[in-house]
């Protein structure tokens, strides 16, 4: 198994855990609009495109993330600019966030800030074609940045901090132009990690969900200065569920089917 299976199979060790329980597969809702405008091609090795996600067309980089749609922005898009996360958690419901951070090209020193984590500060851990900051804990592809647990009525709050800037997810974000501080949001489907190895960004609604942070500098529009990826899992009480302190020690143990996924995709390759 892998480290990167390892660290990637929390979600799924918790949605296996918690399924006895009751869980709303899709509990994610991003607000906003198709995103309008950007570098052309908006994915590169340029300083002002997209550095970290792959897309095809564009020099690889060793994200975990895949936008299928192209290097060139068009209607397929699957990022949303002017948008929210948003999380539904009833009344008898614990939602479950596990946060990674995938790589940034920002020159800066971005924080990530959410309840129950302590602050994590990137070092411009660069996944582009070229030569970056440090590696990246897990095959240098991605980072677990640890999870934040909501009740009923908590908003998804989360944010990334620079200097004397920031942004954040309680508010409506500005739209997307140089300049501008501002974050983009889309869904992610992680079913296409066994046999691509990629999480692969898409307009359909999942649990999983890919924000990408433009600090506004320069002619950087590219929201490429923070990348990161949350998993959202709803956890319904009932009679006798799974401990939540049982959950966390698989969680944080990386056991799970997806361990066994990302050997079998490795299995499938040398065949």
């Amino acid at each position: 198994m892998t480290r990167i299976a390892k660290i990637f199979a929390v979600a799924t060790c918790v949605t296996a855990l918690s399924l006895g329980a009751g869980v709303n597969a899709f509990p994610i809702t991003i607000n906003g609009s198709p995103l309008a405008s950007g570098p052309n091609p908006l994915y590169g090795s340029n300083v002002e495109q997209n550095n970290v996600i792959n897309s095809p067309g564009a020099p690889p980089t060793n994200s975990i993330l895949l936008d299928p749609t192209g290097p060139v922005l068009n209607s397929s898009t699957p990022w949303i600019q002017n948008g929210q996360v948003l999380i539904s958690v009833c009344g008898a419901c614990t939602a479950v966030i596990q946060w990674f951070f995938t790589g940034s090209e920002s020159g800066l020193d971005v924080t990530f800030r959410a309840p129950g984590l302590p602050d994590f500060t990137e070092g411009n851990q660069n996944n582009s074609a070229y030569a970056g900051g440090p590696p990246l804990s897990f095959e240098g592809r991605v980072q677990s940045l640890g999870m934040t647990i909501l009740q009923q009525g908590d908003q998804l709050d989360f944010s990334l901090l620079w200097g004397a800037a920031s942004v954040d997810n309680k508010t409506v974000q500005l739209t997307s132009s140089s300049g501008v501080a501002s974050l983009l949001f889309a869904y992610a489907d992680f079913s296409t990690f066994e046999t691509t190895g990629f999480v692969t960004l898409t307009k359909t609604p999942t649990d999983w969900f890919v924000f990408a942070l433009n600090d506004g500098g320069g002619r950087d529009d590219d929201h490429d200065d923070f990348v990161g990826l949350a998993n959202v899992l709803i956890r319904v009480a009932d009679p006798s569920p799974t401990p939540l302190l049982g959950t966390i020690f698989f969680f944080s143990g990386g056991l799970g089917v997806l361990g066994l996924l990302g050997w079998r995709r490795k299995r499938m390759q040398a065949a």
